[in-house]
This record gives C-alpha cells, structure tokens and sequence, in this order.
C-alpha cells in the first residue's frame, strides 16, 4: 500500500512539475515597451523662476548635433537678478567630440569656455574658465568617468585645477555617482522604484567644514512621455550634467511625466542648521511640432516653467 502510495504521489509530482516547465512565463508590464508618437529634438530649453526678491533665467541654446543625433555643441547661460541690485551671469561654450581610441573603445571629449561676473552688495567678482573634460564609458555605452582639467584666468595668472565624477549602475538606471574635487566631495544616491526615480539624496562635504544635505523626492502620473530624442526629465530634476543625461549617456530616465517634486536641504556650519523647504506641482504640456512645458505651481516661486523648443 505504502509503494502504491508513493508511485502516485511521485507520478503527480512528475506531472505538476512537468505542467510548471510548460508554462510561458509571466510577462511584466515595461513601459519601455509603449510605441512612441514621434522624435522631439530640441535645440532650445530655457528655465525661468521667480520669487518677491529675485529672477534666475538658465537658457540652453545653439544646440548643435551629429548624424546620429548626438549633441555637438551649445551655449549655456545663467542669469540671477535680485531687486537689491546683486548680480550673477554665467555664459559657456561648449564643443563636444566623439571619437574611438587606439584599442576601438569609445571616448567622448569637451571644452567648455566659461565667463562669470558677479556683483553682490557692491562687491565685483569676475573671471574666465577653461574647461576640458575626458570622459570614458562602460561596455553598455554608459558614462562611467569624468575627469575635469580646470584652468582659471584671473588677474592675469593661471590656476589648474583637476575633478574626477564617476557613476555606478544596475541594469540601466544610474544609482550612484561621486564627485571630488580639492575642496569638496560630493556623493549622489539615485533610488529607483520600478522603473521610476523617487528620489535623489546629495551629500556636499566640503574641506571648509560646511555640511550640506539636499534630498529631492518625485512622484509621477500614470501618462507616459511618448516621444523619442531628447530626455526632457535632466532639465527638470537635477542631479547628473544635464546634456548626456538627455541624450542617454546615465542610463534610462523614468518615463513617466513628473507631477511632484520635493526638494528638502540643510546646511551646517559651525553647528549652525539651515532648512529649505520647497514643493513643485509639475503640469505638463506638449506639442511635437513645437515645444514641450513643465509649469510649477510652487510654495517659493511665483512663476516657475521649463520650456523646450524645437
């Protein structure tokens, strides 16, 4: 009795075990997956914010590309003005080249010329930079390393100056990056849920013994951003150098449009905190033939939108 027992028990076993190879296995849902619209590449994108106090303007413009689509050149310029008088504009430069090394491994180079000037209560700071980057990528194509040489022109000398950036990944999605620099290190978290960003945390300690932690949190609609070219989220949520991220370089984005931001930062300093609090309630519009629009509803700024034009 107990053989016959077994037999069956084993025949059974045999069979389920059969049934579950057969089976096709569960498919999940990738958002990846989704047919696009259409291809937006924009060649412009212009940030504007304002409070009570001050107007900040960043515009990226001239933006230049390849036969592949890969960006080339542009200008970039960032523009602070508060109704006290203070000043700060920033204007670059930037040429960018592709290229394969000796032994076939791609490599992608930048130079950046920079002028800044700012006036804060009646004192004048102005100088010029030279930016040239190295930068090398993974076996996926991803950017993995970013060595700056830094030269800095004011009052006729000369001051070099070097900082390497390096990023980790899983799969495709960027989860950490490291900054160091002679002054400061800065550490990036990236964390994921699905194939969604949720936040950002950003550790700035710097050699001067200033702390300063900044964390962005980020919630999402259920609508997808159905367009091929240029990643719109970079220029919105911060947290890697805005032109590879659009063209891909760090990874996927989230491809959902972005309804909410958090942003949250403390500074200590000689045991001295400061907080700021910001809340940014993104609605979002689009035209491919056209422009692209992510305008906040905010707790700080008064008018606040993000533009990208064709």
């Amino acid at each position: 009795m107990n053989r016959i027992f077994f037999n069956i028990a084993a025949a059974l076993l045999l069979v389920a075990f059969a049934s579950s190879c057969s089976e096709e296995p569960t498919n999940t849902y990738n958002p990846f997956d989704e047919n696009k619209k259409g291809e937006f590449l924009s060649s412009d994108i212009t940030i504007n914010k304002s409070t009570d106090n001050f107007t900040l303007c960043e515009t990226w413009s001239n933006i230049t590309r390849d036969n592949e689509n890969r960006i080339t050149g542009y200008k970039y310029k960032y523009e602070y003005n508060t109704t006290t008088g203070d000043i700060t504009n920033e204007e670059r430069v930037c040429r960018i080249n592709y290229f394969k090394d000796h032994t076939g491994k791609d490599i992608i180079t930048a130079e950046t010329d920079i002028e800044y000037y700012q006036n804060q209560k009646g004192i004048q700071n102005q100088y010029t930079q030279r930016f040239d980057e190295s930068i090398t990528l993974n076996e996926n194509g991803l950017i993995n390393r970013i060595v700056t040489t830094i030269k800095n022109f004011e009052n006729d000398t000369t001051i070099m100056t070097t900082s390497e950036r390096t990023f980790s990944y899983h799969d495709d999605f960027c989860t950490s990056s490291t900054y160091n620099d002679n002054t400061s290190r800065i550490t990036y978290t990236y964390s994921w849920n699905a194939y969604q960003l949720v936040d950002i945390s950003i550790l700035k300690d710097n050699t001067d013994g200033i702390i300063e932690y900044e964390k962005y949190q980020y919630t999402y609609d259920k609508e997808l951003y159905l367009y091929s070219g240029t990643e719109l989220l970079p220029f919105v949520q911060r947290g890697l150098p805005e032109i590879f991220a659009s063209m891909g370089y760090f990874g996927k984005c989230t491809p959902y449009v972005l309804s909410e931001e958090k942003f949250s930062r403390r500074i200590i300093h000689n045991n001295i905190t400061t907080s700021t609090e910001i809340d940014n309630k993104y609605s979002f519009s689009d035209n491919i033939n056209f422009e692209m629009r992510y305008a906040a509803l905010s707790n700080i700024y008064s008018d606040f939108d993000i533009v990208f034009r064709k």
